[in-house]
Formats: structure tokens, sequence, C-alpha cells
């Protein structure tokens, strides 16, 4: 009876956690699909129209295009997609690194959505030169679980594009490598790619250093210190319960 009576709980406590667990890919989903109702995307391409100054609307001070989603939430700072993939989300950005971890756009506490690195800002004028955009790699396959993809150099050549559109205007950005960086600082050949946002020279040189030597692929996209750019990562885990102290890092240049 007390081995039934055992089996019985753990068959519950399995089905309860499942259930949450599904409630949580579900409501991804849908804040998916409403952000998608919110937000017009364009179908990109390799042959990429120079870019025109946008508009701004006179109220909000955004281009119109995301003043929905800005009545939503006005932490709201773009919207990033690669065409033919899961990675299609609002990206937000709050005064730290820790708020939308656990937090998406509605301020609801669940898998947090994708934000970008506190220390980079964007304007109506200006962006800083390397936006780093964090998000987690659902395991429904949403978020930023698409760019672990980029170990591939086929998945590369498929999707050579990344899509970020700000609040200012629409924008495309060409890969230039994928690696997998260290958490740890005083881990062996640990780089800090997120601290690399407004940049000298040097700095600049660095940072393309560290990305040609580890990258997956050759992409041979050309770049220059004038350059803006995007930054993706997510963490490298074995299963969900089981991260490892590694991030996937994908660095996009824009067209």
């Amino acid at each position: 009876k007390i081995l039934l009576a055992l089996t019985i709980i753990c068959l519950v406590g399995a089905v309860i956690s499942g259930g949450l667990i599904l409630m949580k890919y579900l409501i991804i989903r849908h804040d998916q699909s409403e952000a998608d109702k919110l937000y017009q995307k364009t179908e990109s391409s390799e042959e990429v129209a120079p870019e025109s100054e946008p508009e701004l609307d006179p109220t909000t001070g955004i281009i119109s295009d995301f003043n929905a989603l800005y009545n939503v939430n006005q932490d709201i700072k773009g919207y990033v997609y690669i065409d033919g993939t899961g990675l299609s989300s609002v990206v937000v950005q709050s005064d730290d690194n820790d708020y939308y971890l656990r937090r998406n756009f509605y301020g609801k506490s669940i898998l947090g959505i994708p934000f970008i690195d506190y220390r980079a800002e964007i304007t109506p004028t200006d962006q800083s030169q390397n936006l780093t955009l964090y998000g987690h790699a659902a395991s429904d396959g949403s978020y930023f679980a698409p760019i672990k993809e980029y170990k591939s150099i086929d998945f590369y050549k498929q999707h050579p594009i990344i899509n970020f559109d700000t609040i200012y205007g629409r924008g495309q950005y060409k890969v230039i490598g994928a690696f997998m960086a260290e958490v740890d600082p005083d881990m062996e050949g640990y780089f800090g790619y997120h601290d690399y946002v407004d940049m000298t020279k040097e700095q600049f040189e660095t940072f393309l250093l560290e990305i040609d030597k580890r990258s997956y692929f050759n992409t041979t996209v050309d770049v220059d210190y004038s350059d803006r750019f995007i930054t993706l990562s997510t963490c490298e885990t074995l299963t969900p319960e089981k991260p490892t102290p590694y991030r996937m890092v994908v660095v996009a240049r824009k067209v």
C-alpha cells in the first residue's frame, strides 16, 4: 500500500510538473502571437535597399509601427527575427540585466523576454556600436533557441541575415561570426563580448580578433570601425535542467 501510494504521488507530481511546463510554453507562444499582430514585419533578402530616415510619431517619439507595442510596455526597444526560424520576438531594455530574466512583455513572472544590455543606448539619431541582446533558449524552439543552429555553416548559408528593427527604424544585419563563450571571467580563455559596447579602435580590433578565432565558420563579411553590430547571446544547455558555463553567441554587422 505504501509503494502504491508513493507511485500515485510521483505520477501526480509528474502530471502537475508537465502541465506547468506545457502552460509556460503555451504562454510564450501566445505572447509571440500577440506581438506579431501588433508589429508588421518585413521579409528580408540579401539585396537590401539603402536605409531611409524614418518618420517619428510626434506623440510617442518613435516610428508608428511600434506604437501598439509601446502602449503595452514603454520598455520596448525593438523587434528581432530571423526569417524561416522560430526566432521572432519583441526586445525590451531595463535599467539592469536582471528584471527581464524572468518577466515577459506584460510584466508577468515567467521565462523572460529578450532584452538589450542596460549599458547600451538607442536614440532617434544613433545607437551604441554594439548592442548585446540576451534571450533564453526555450525548449520549444522559441526565443533565442534557433541561434544555436549557427554552429552549422549550412544553417548560416540559409539564414545569413538577422532582422533587428528598433523603435526608430528598421535594420538588417549580416552574421559575421558564431561561437561559444565562457561565462565566468576566471575561466581560461574568457571573452567578455557583452562588455564591448562603444569601443576604441584598439578594443574594436580585439573584439574582431576574438570573434574570428572562435567562430565556427568564416563568413568573409567585411567590417569597419564605423559599423554597428548586434550580438545575440543565449545559454548553452545539455538539458533545461543542466546549464553549462557557456553561452552561444552570434554577432552580426548592420547592412
